[in-house]
This record gives C-alpha cells, sequence and structure tokens, in this order.
C-alpha cells in the first residue's frame, strides 16, 4: 500500500502525529484527475454505499408501490443517530408493510445520539433494532423484498438476491465487476464489499451525475437527489433534513 502525508499536527513547533492517507478525485466519464497514494488499492466503502444500494427502491417500482416519503428515501439514503425522529419513523414504515422491529437484521443497539441514549436508559428501556444507524437501509431493502415476492429472511446475507441485484447495480456504477473482490461483513450484518478506491470514485461521480447511464438508472438516481436534497421545512424552519424529518414525524409530511 501507498499512503501520503495529509495532515501533520504539531504541539509547539514538535510533532505529535503524522496522518497518512490515499485519495483520488475522477469525473463521471471515468477519467482519473487527480490521486495520492496508490488509487487502485482496495478499501471497504461501508456506508458510502447506502445511496446507491437505495437505487433498487426507485427502480423496481417498491417506492412508488408503498408511497414512501422523501424522509423515508433520506434514511434508506443514510446513516442515522438513533434519535426519536428516526425510529419513529423506521418503525411507521415497517409498521405499513406489515412488520416489525425483529425484521430487521441490524443488531438492537441504542442511539448513537448521546441524549437519546441517556433517554432510553433512564426510561427503563433497553436498545432496539431501529436504534442502528443503518436501520433505514435495512427497512428499505425489506420494502424492495415484498415488493418483488422475495424473501424478508435473510436478505442480509450476500446469496440473497437482494444483495445480488446491488451488486449488480454498484458494479454497473464502478464499472468492473465487484463479484472478483474480497467481501467481508459489515457492523449492521450486510456484505461489506470492497472494490479499488478508483473505482469507489468513479461510481460515486456517475450517482451525482448519471449522463452515461441509462435513463431508467439516471430517473432513479435524480429521484433520489430529490429525495434527500434539503429543502424549506414545511414547519417555516431551515432548510435542513433534520427538519423535515421532524416535520414529518409530527404527521405534516416531507417538504
Amino acid at each position: 500500500m501507498s499512503f501520503e502525508l495529509f495532515v501533520e499536527v504539531t504541539r509547539n513547533k514538535t510533532v505529535e502525529s503524522r496522518h497518512f492517507g490515499a485519495a483520488v478525485v475522477c469525473d463521471h466519464k471515468g477519467n482519473l484527475l487527480e490521486s495520492w497514494g496508490e488509487p487502485e488499492q482496495l478499501v471497504f466503502p461501508r456506508s458510502a454505499m447506502k445511496p446507491m444500494l437505495a437505487i433498487d427502491l426507485i427502480e423496481c417500482g417498491a417506492c412508488d408501490r408503498f408511497g414512501l416519503s422523501d424522509a423515508e428515501l433520506t434514511l434508506a439514503c443514510a446513516s442515522h443517530q438513533g434519535e426519536p425522529m428516526h425510529q419513529n419513523l423506521v418503525e411507521a414504515w415497517l409498521h405499513r408493510l406489515g412488520l416489525g422491529n425483529d425484521d430487521l437484521a441490524c443488531g438492537s443497539v441504542l442511539p448513537d445520539d448521546i441524549e437519546s441514549a441517556n433517554h432510553v436508559l433512564a426510561s427503563g428501556q433497553h436498545g432496539r433494532r431501529s436504534h442502528h444507524n443503518c436501520s433505514g437501509k435495512h427497512a428499505g431493502f425489506l420494502t424492495n423484498a415484498l415488493h418483488l415476492g422475495l424473501p424478508t429472511a435473510d436478505y442480509h446475507l450476500i446469496g440473497h438476491p437482494l444483495q445480488q441485484r446491488a451488486l449488480d447495480i454498484l458494479s454497473d456504477l464502478a464499472e468492473i465487476d465487484l463479484r472478483k473482490f474480497p467481501v467481508g461483513i459489515d457492523g449492521c450484518g450486510f456484505p461489506a464489499i470492497t472494490m479499488p478506491l478508483a473505482r469507489l470514485e468513479h461510481a460515486i461521480a456517475r450517482f451525482s451525475n448519471p449522463a452515461y447511464l441509462s435513463a431508467e438508472r439516471t430517473s432513479a438516481i435524480f429521484r433520489l437527489h430529490a429525495g434527500y436534497r434539503p429543502k424549506p421545512a414545511p414547519c417555516g424552519g431551515p432548510w435542513h433534513n433534520r427538519q423535515r424529518l421532524d416535520c414529518c414525524n409530527q404527521g405534516r409530511g416531507p417538504g
């Protein structure tokens, strides 16, 4: 592996620590514009993949069938803090599907948000699966499973058809067969794929500007962009998705 010095921390003119890494800049055409360190080294993208994993929600028709709101699409694309607004939205989403917390494959945890975690403990409650920062992504996969008539059990395992569909989409974005690379297990139980760093940046660039993708995929990506792009909250709050989620939990719908 090859890394370059990114940060040097000094204290009273003496070097205390140095931090090395690798980075690349690609455009949506696949051109490598800049690189630091080894651009072909394998990395675990992990949660950076969440917006791309949500593409199938739109493409397969599950979003339209179950009437997913912008707030729900945002949770499917994001890691959250397990605050009440996140937990309530995930659980209401699952209830609408006829499912519950036990159907989520991610483990039961306390919220990442310290204030919310303290409130859970002070009230004598325990961590829930909906508190998990990946529960929105998991709810999205369960939605796809129901729409496509696939088993909701083991949807998080690499051999499940939903995970294979996800690999197809990610491989298309990265323009490389991701099945050729090692796979680990993420903290939420999902497959933790690996890919060359340059291919990760290429996939992200194509997700940001899908000009060279199919019309169907481009439309799905733009729908996701529109879903999580901050808008003025209906309660008159600032341009921030947190406010939009708060208002959605109060029954006023997303902005």
